[in-house]
């Protein structure tokens, strides 16, 4: 970021500027703004392997990675998602996401220049949008990715939802998440945030 970044005060060429245009369309020939794919991330080594990982143990499930979710005039990017089964699948790395297992909620995000318990905040927010849509949602942590346990609680989780025939609009309840997310569930239900709904 900033001056850090080779291309700090930089601007592109026109042919440079048609060359990234024509790989991002050619990457995502589904999206009709490929320039907007520039701002968005990249698919992280952890994303590809949760990825790979639920292709192999249920393919019937058509899952796809960084796909975007449009419905009644909302849009979200999910890290991984099965339109097919209604399931979406987040990564959250510790630092960007502020792990409650880690970070105190009143760590400073020096980058993004707010708080855990703010980022927090816009983390419920977003699982709560995508829920209003449908879909059920486990997050894996960074932190349970590197230990291994995130196989046998995804592998778990799926096979719970797997055998269920319904994919209807709930909240996902605290069994669904993390040890993590447990702390933050209850971190907000402390600070009056209704996790309910």
């Amino acid at each position: 970021m900033g001056e850090n970044n080779p291309m700090f005060s930089k601007t592109l060429s026109e042919d440079q500027k048609k060359k990234q245009q024509e790989t991002l369309l050619k990457n995502h020939p589904d999206v009709s703004n490929a320039f907007g794919l520039a701002v968005r991330r990249t698919k992280t080594r952890p994303q590809l392997a949760i990825f790979e990982y639920l292709s192999k143990i249920h393919p019937n499930f058509d899952f796809q990675i960084e796909k975007r979710i449009t419905m009644k005039g909302k849009e979200i990017y999910a890290d991984i998602v099965s339109f097919r089964k209604k399931i979406v699948i987040e990564f959250n790395g510790d630092y960007w996401h502020c792990n409650p297992a880690t970070y105190k909620s009143d760590f400073f995000h020096h980058v993004k220049k707010l708080s855990a318990s703010d980022i927090w905040a816009m983390d419920e927010k977003r699982l709560e949008t995508i829920t209003s849509l449908g879909y059920r949602i486990i997050v894996i942590w960074e932190r349970e990715f590197r230990s291994g346990e995130w196989k046998d609680t995804l592998h778990r989780w799926l096979e719970k939802n797997a055998k269920e025939d319904n994919f209807d609009v709930i909240r996902p309840s605290v069994n669904n998440y993390s040890s993590a997310d447990v702390k933050l569930g209850e971190l907000l239900e402390s600070r009056g945030t209704d996790t309910t709904a």
